[in-house]
């Protein structure tokens, strides 16, 4: 079985347009790239890819491109998927969503 050795998540966020969009790439020890997108709050769809760190760095530049607007966000877990009694606090959640909807404008 694979290893995550580096996880990103971009989000979207254009209230005017009524966006809220994510994507989440995960670089696994094996070359493989597991995408996940969707809208947040919805059912997410994903898919693999392979290519290694160099595709992964061209799906970072296509996604963060002045033409598609996504940025790098930091990832909220749940507190069902948090580890050992890790939670995220209401006032980060909410930091974390104001940053979000800042860089919209």
């Amino acid at each position: 079985m694979s290893t995550v050795i580096e996880d990103r998540y971009f989000i979207f966020v254009d209230g005017s347009n009524n966006n809220n969009k994510f994507y989440r790439y995960q670089l696994q020890d094996d070359g493989s790239i597991i995408t996940t997108w969707g809208r947040v709050g919805q059912k997410a769809s994903s898919g693999m890819k392979s290519g290694g760190k160099p595709a992964l760095d061209r799906l970072i530049r296509e996604r963060t491109s002045p033409k598609k607007g996504y940025v790098e966000t930091e990832i909220a877990e749940s507190s069902a998927t948090a580890t050992a009694g890790a939670s995220i606090e209401k006032s980060r959640l909410a930091s974390i969503a104001a940053t979000a909807l800042t860089a919209d404008g």
